[in-house]
């Protein structure tokens, strides 16, 4: 979008229509602390791709139908039998897929750039948003709104009942709403003008009218209190002559120091990238002159690292990041570069790359539950700590397996000498913790194990932060503590869990099955039986894409970590896979395996888990698929 659609553009369009017609820092609770929920991620949408013949879909098709791009087109696109691409999300399928898609990844919601539904063309942009109210399946992911051309002066004849249709649409328990219920609306930079901030006004006082909380407002690239908005946050970084990702990933931690530096109150982003060169090749009546830049695409974990730091950042600041959600460029800018939708590779196999790496994002536990699996210290009768705040802060909340409770040393303690302790009453072998902290307090801890006599050190660490995994050696013992050595105030824990040696879940099931076999003694049984002597392998000239090992636990369980082993280095793109709803889902996109290699992802619970392969040469041959 960016100077796409240009007011003059706009302006000629309806000018022929009617012609026609007759904080500032963390804060220091002097009293307990508040819990902090998990960090929303709003993703933007721009919803040209609605297929059919108006004007603006054909120009933004066009873009995309160049050999050379059909790397972008989504999951949903069709090609005809002259050759092109169709590419159509009102298709309710294509958007139950989307809504799917987003749901897993990790995205919490969908800001749907709104258009006046009494402006033609302008109308036709709201058919996707129609399309995901009417699905059966909305209710996995939120929505949002975000506003520009309603409120130019020269759309102000359909403004106040655009206003009343958004206003009605809001009451919807699927928007979108922070800081106890307030629904959230973003205000792209084009919009300003003289009457943008009465227009402003105008909408809080009719949402007020409706019953609703007054609107939380964000501007985007504007100075919100210019306008009388509530925090502000930044579009997408351009520019860049096929330089790589990480480039653009420092212009948006630059674009979110300068947001933090100059505004009380803002919006963190973790924007997805950019590419103007299908716009440069083939530009549209509203874009004359594109630009031809671009970065080459981001892997999954360096996405992941960038959103997580806005994560941390948000949660680190809450009173300046109060709304504590993440904005994100984009959905679907196919001809932009801001792709997180899926997209298909030249093999055909999906590419989920960039929501791969948001789903293993911890955006405080993703949710109200630690989500660890297998927590040796849950259930235990005895938990003790060195202080607590108060009796509804005691030691116990720190095992409870929730992230809205904690255990909080008392008030004037030093941070030095606090602990918290857990009593498994038998003894445990334990290998691992996940921590989770109110803030970034915490600059110095162990983790001690009792020998039975004294106090042993397993792991020293520094900072804990909203989510903390840690592995140690083997220790068997009957008593873990988190002892603290530094920190600022008094430490608070949401969550303190204990993990025993990784078991394999995948082995010992009844059901396993492959998409082709070399022969009898090497199925899809022999790469789940724990022997590295023994192996599957594809069938001979099967090829190497779409292959795939599977195991059928029987019941769901609880998965987050995979550990596979292959002959030679065969493998050079796979996906580990889970069923949910009758499709295939994917927990985690790699490339190579070689003779060990061992991934993780976010908690999924699943009953059927498979690996895929995208990419490689000869036949995969695996020794063994272990899931933990």
């Amino acid at each position: 979008m960016r100077s796409v659609w240009l007011r003059s553009f706009v302006t000629f369009i309806v000018a022929a229509v009617l012609t026609c017609l007759p904080i500032t820092s963390t804060v220091v609770h002097s009293d307990a602390a508040t819990p902090t929920a998990p960090t929303s991620v709003g993703v933007y949408r721009w919803d040209a791709w609605h297929g059919g013949t108006d004007s603006i879909y054909q120009a933004a098709k066009a873009t995309l139908q160049p050999s050379q791009y059909r790397n972008k087109v989504p999951f949903y696109g069709q090609t005809n039998l002259d050759g092109s691409v169709d590419i159509n999300d009102t298709n309710q399928s294509a958007m139950d897929r989307e809504i799917s898609y987003a749901h897993n990844g990790g995205v919490n919601y969908w800001i749907f750039l709104h258009y006046s539904d009494y402006a033609q063309p302008e109308a036709t942009m709201n058919q996707s948003l129609r399309t995901y109210l009417a699905s059966t399946n909305k209710s996995q992911i939120q929505f949002a709104y975000m506003l520009s051309h309603e409120l130019y002066d020269s759309l102000s004849q359909y403004w106040p009942q655009s206003r009343a249709d958004m206003i009605n649409q809001m009451k919807d328990g699927q928007y979108q709403t922070v800081l106890n219920g307030r629904p959230i609306v973003y205000i792209y930079s084009d919009a300003a003008g003289p009457n943008l901030a009465s227009r402003l006004v105008q909408l809080r006082s009719a949402a007020q009218a409706a019953g609703l909380p007054n609107p939380y407002i964000v501007t985007i690239d504007l100075n919100p209190s210019t306008f009388g908005a509530d925090a502000a946050t930044s579009w997408t970084p351009s520019g860049g002559s096929g330089d790589t990702w990480s480039n653009y990933a420092s212009s948006v931690s630059s674009e979110n120091a300068t947001l933090t530096s100059t505004y009380s109150k803002t919006v963190l982003t973790a924007h997805v990238n950019w590419d103007s060169r299908p716009y440069h090749d083939n530009p549209p009546p509203w874009w004359t002159s594109p630009p031809n830049t671009w970065y080459q695409p981001a892997s999954s974990d360096q996405y992941r690292q960038l959103v997580q730091s806005a994560v941390d950042q948000t949660q680190a600041q809450p009173s300046q990041n109060e709304a504590n959600t993440v904005f994100v460029y984009a959905w679907n800018e196919f001809a932009e570069g801001g792709i997180m939708c899926p997209t298909v590779n030249s093999d055909g196999s999906i590419n989920t790359t960039v929501l791969d790496g948001l789903a293993q994002v911890n955006k405080l536990g993703s949710g109200s539950q630690s989500g660890v699996s297998n927590d040796l210290a849950a259930g235990r009768s005895t938990y003790l700590a060195s202080s607590s705040w108060d009796s509804t802060q005691g030691a116990s909340k720190a095992f409870d397996g929730s992230l809205n409770t904690d255990w909080q040393a008392a008030p004037g303690s030093s941070y030095s000498n606090q602990w918290l302790e857990v009593d498994f009453g038998t003894t445990v072998t334990a290998s691992g913790a996940t921590l989770s902290e109110y803030g970034n307090r915490t600059s110095g801890y162990e983790l001690q194990y009792w020998t039975g006599t004294a106090w042993q050190t397993a792991y020293t660490g520094t900072t804990i932060g909203p989510n903390a995994n840690l592995a140690f050696p083997a220790v068997t013992t009957s008593k873990m503590r988190l002892a603290f050595t530094a920190g600022s105030s008094t430490p608070v824990i949401y969550n303190f869990a204990v993990t025993g040696p990784s078991q394999d879940l995948a082995t010992g099931r009844a059901n396993y099955t492959s998409s082709s076999n070399w022969d009898s003694s090497q199925t899809a049984a022999q790469a789940f039986d724990g022997s590295p002597a023994t192996n599957w392998q594809a069938a001979s000239g099967t090829g190497f894409p779409g292959q795939w090992v599977q195991s059928d636990f029987g019941a769901p369980l609880s998965i987050h970590q995979a550990t596979l082993s292959e002959y030679g280095n065969r493998t050079s793109g796979y996906q580990i896979q889970y069923m949910q709803n009758g499709s295939w889902q994917t927990a985690y996109t790699g490339t190579s395996i070689g003779a060990s290699t061992t991934v993780s992802f976010p908690f999924i619970n699943a009953q059927v888990w498979r690996i895929y392969f995208t990419q490689g040469s000869d036949t995969p041959i695996i020794f063994e698929a272990s899931l933990q």
